[in-house]
């Protein structure tokens, strides 16, 4: 009867431990994308950053929604002009 609560409470420490670590990997793709999107020296991705770690989900569909463009390099639109 003790082991079948051990074996619950392990499946339930892995749960929140997967959950975790995709919120933390799903905040660290928005801070990324939010540093491509944002000028250089911007604080923006690091407030979508604390944001999505936040709210979760909300957040992430709230950045999917409201994120600006990307920006274009110099590189790129020296190669196609």
């Amino acid at each position: 009867m003790a082991l079948e609560g051990v074996f619950i409470m392990t499946g339930l420490i892995g749960f929140w431990l997967l959950f975790i670590l995709i919120a933390i990997l799903i905040a660290v793709w928005v801070y990324r994308d939010a540093q491509r999107r944002y000028p250089g020296d911007s604080t923006v991705p690091l407030i979508w950053l604390l944001i999505v770690l936040i709210t979760g989900i909300i957040g992430l569909i709230v950045y999917l929604i409201v994120r600006p463009p990307e920006r274009r390099e110099m590189g790129r639109e020296a190669r196609t002009i």
